[in-house]
């Protein structure tokens, strides 16, 4: 089973007899594959949510997917969550982060620094 193909699957983009064999597939695992589906159904979610879907894709998720209240509250849940990441202020750099940069960026004085260190001139 691939990733594209349970993407597919959950979208209605297989044919009748596709869809069958993607369930038999599912069916003759030792354990339903939900780790899998659940993986998939999170990257379908974040393409989403982001707008990262093609038209047809979009169409299909809204009207396939987002069949249920859990998987709308799933994509809510998602929605919010990017919403918080993206807006926190990122963090500021320390006291020692700017002294790192500042002499990665001036290598001649981070060598005069070292040389007279070590007693040479």
């Amino acid at each position: 089973m691939t990733d594209e193909r349970a993407a597919a699957y959950l979208l209605e983009e297989l044919t009748e007899r596709e869809a069958e064999q993607f369930e038999e597939q599912c069916f003759a695992q030792p354990e339903w594959p939900t780790i899998d589906l659940d993986a998939v159904e999170d990257d379908l979610i974040e393409a989403y949510v982001c707008n990262e879907l093609s038209p047809d894709r979009q169409q299909r998720f809204e009207k396939y997917y987002l069949t249920t209240g859990a998987r709308e509250e799933r994509v809510l849940l998602a929605r919010s969550f990017l919403r918080v990441v993206c807006s926190a202020d990122p963090p500021k750099p320390s006291w020692m982060d700017r002294v790192r940069v500042f002499w990665s960026r001036n290598p001649k004085k981070s060598s005069a620094k070292a040389t007279r260190k070590h007693g040479r001139h």
